[in-house]
């Protein structure tokens, strides 16, 4: 309790090693802060507690392909619930915009902070960034999906869909860079 003292509410209590908002708690009230810690520790021992942020959530893709750094697309993230939950992902409860509804000085920076991770983090292969864009436009970095989903459901494929390229295409693509880097 004295560690999370300096913490705003809401926070996010998660296990610092499952997708798919596995053991993902939002808690607005410190009373839930250990059924939430048992939660995330069904999914995993190491558990990261983050304070919430509030603004507009956004995902930004990004590959390399024919060895050129390449931005697929920036989507926001429209939860029913309280958060981008397991339920929000897959069982349709959110909406996912394809480009985001954001300004485009806020899609350019969100790109070239994508690009600028990508590249400095030294990034193979197909990756997601996700973000928060505050009220008064600051980018939050959220994470880096290194291993973003491929399933209908998943951010990505609707990203490269509206680049209007084939799916066949991309993994094509996709494939041959990463033959390519070896």
């Amino acid at each position: 309790r004295a560690e999370a003292a300096h913490l705003q509410l809401p926070c996010f209590i998660k296990p610092s090693q499952s997708g798919s908002s596995y053991g993902v708690s939002r808690i607005t009230d410190w009373g839930a802060l250990e059924e939430a810690l048992n939660y995330a520790a069904s999914e995993d021992g190491h558990i990261m507690i983050e304070e919430g942020i509030e603004g507009v959530e956004l995902a930004c893709g990004v590959a390399k392909l024919n060895d050129e750094i390449r931005i697929l697309g920036v989507t926001e993230i429209v939860p029913e619930g309280d958060f981008f939950d397991y339920e929000s992902k897959y069982e349709g409860g959110s909406q996912e915009i394809t480009p985001a509804r954001i300004s485009d000085v806020a899609t350019q920076a969100i790109h070239e902070l994508t690009t600028q991770l990508y590249d400095g983090m030294n990034l193979k292969g197909l990756c997601r960034a996700d973000y928060f864009l505050t009220p008064d436009n600051q980018v939050v970095l959220i994470e880096i999906n290194s291993v973003p989903g491929m399933s209908p459901e998943s951010i990505v494929p609707k990203q490269v869909d509206a680049l209007n390229m084939p799916m066949a295409e991309f993994l094509n693509l996709l494939i041959q860079q990463a033959i390519n880097d070896g």
